[in-house]
Formats: C-alpha cells, sequence, structure tokens
C-alpha cells in the first residue's frame, strides 16, 4: 500500500530533487562529485551502525581497530575504549560479536581498500592487513563477503575507457 501511494504521490507531484540507486558506494560518490570517499564512508558507516542499533562501545571499538596500528591487542583495545578487558568482551557477547570477529572485520575492510584502490599481491595484501597468509586472508574473505579477494578486485575495479 505504501508504495503504491508512493507511485501516485511521485507521478502527481514530482521529484523536488535528483535521485539515484547505486549498486557500488563508489559509483554514488562519483555521482554526488564528492573526493573524500573516505572520510565520508566513514561517517555514513557510523550513521548506518546507529541507525541500526550499533551500540557505542562496539562503534568505539571499530574505529580503534580501523586507526589503531600494529597488532591488535585487546587490553589495548579495551583501554581505547574506556572500559575493562572484560567488560568489552561482555558488550561485545551482548551485541552478538566479539573481538575476533571485530578484528577480522578491520582487517577484511583494510584488505578491501587496499584490493580496490592499489596492485599489490594477494599475498602483501594479507600480509599488511594482518593475516598469517594469503590462504588465511582467502578463507576469511570469502566467509566475510561470498568472493575471495581476486574475486572482489576484478568486480571492484573500474577500468578506463
Amino acid at each position: 500500500v505504501g508504495a503504491t501511494l508512493t507511485g501516485l504521490f511521485y507521478d502527481h507531484l514530482g521529484p523536488r530533487f535528483a535521485a539515484a540507486l547505486f549498486q557500488e558506494r563508489d559509483e554514488a560518490f562519483a555521482w554526488l562529485g564528492r573526493t573524500d570517499t573516505t572520510r565520508v564512508a566513514r561517517e555514513v558507516a557510523g550513521i548506518l551502525e546507529a541507525a541500526r542499533g550499533t551500540p557505542a562501545l562496539v562503534r568505539r571499538l571499530r574505529a580503534h581497530l580501523t586507526t589503531a596500528p600494529g597488532r591488535p591487542d585487546l587490553p589495548r583495545a579495551a583501554r581505547a575504549t574506556g572500559v575493562a578487558a572484560r567488560s568489552l568482551q561482555r558488550h561485545l557477547r551482548e551485541a552478538g560479536t566479539s573481538f575476533r570477529a571485530e578484528v577480522d572485520r578491520a582487517r577484511i575492510a583494510l584488505a578491501e581498500r587496499m584490493l580496490v584502490g592499489g596492485d599489490a599481491k594477494i599475498e602483501a595484501v594479507a600480509r599488511r592487513s594482518g593475516f598469517t597468509s594469503a590462504s588465511h586472508l582467502s578463507r576469511t574473505f570469502r566467509r566475510a563477503t561470498g568472493e575471495t579477494p581476486a574475486e572482489f578486485r576484478k568486480r571492484r575495479r573500474v577500468l578506463p575507457d
């Protein structure tokens, strides 16, 4: 019913602003004429997480893991988020995740950026994003995204005209 009414209003009133749907985030940013995609993508991700009900502590942990150099460490992450390590683990469990899952999520996001933004070999991407090997990256990446890093890179790469 809502879609029908929306369609009727759209047909009679017409759009008041330009709108488009995109499959890929980069296409949407290009359409908007935005070049600062990393910062905007982080802001959008934060807004979406808040709207989806992602707890603030999980958002703080994700921000820490995105910016923290070196090997992820539970006690250090707990200090960065302002809670004890055990409390962080409890809050993550209540949110349906774990420290290990959040570390993997951050590593996958870093690997995605490297795969799309450069020509590094998969082995190098694996090492730089914190995986022990290319096969470890591939297994974790496929579990998280449904495709291998090579498939992801091929699908996301925009070839020049």
